[in-house]
């Protein structure tokens, strides 16, 4: 469980720090997205047995990939606003 918890904060904290090297948005997008599908994947399928699964279970899965699948363009969305921002603020020092 621990193992779990630290690879998905590694995973999301690479993220951001990759956010923060590009510059074009469709790249960004683009690498966030496949980051959090495979991160998804690779929880789903190492750690669940689908098949022995029941009908709750599954659709508590499903509800999570869908706000992985929220969470992907709201984190961009974060990190554009953080970066302005940080851009903004050192035009007005400079001034």
């Amino acid at each position: 469980m621990i193992s779990t918890v630290f690879s998905v904060m590694f995973n999301i904290f690479n993220t951001l720090l990759m956010t923060f090297v590009f510059q074009n948005k469709k790249l960004k997008y683009t690498l966030v997205i496949i980051v959090y599908a495979l991160q998804t994947i690779i929880l789903v399928f190492t750690n669940f047995i689908l098949d022995e699964m029941d009908k709750r279970s599954i659709e508590a899965l499903v509800i999570a990939v869908v706000y992985t699948l929220i969470l992907g363009p709201a984190f961009l969305f974060m990190t554009s606003a953080i970066m302005q921002e940080t851009i903004d603020e050192s035009n007005l020092s400079i001034a």
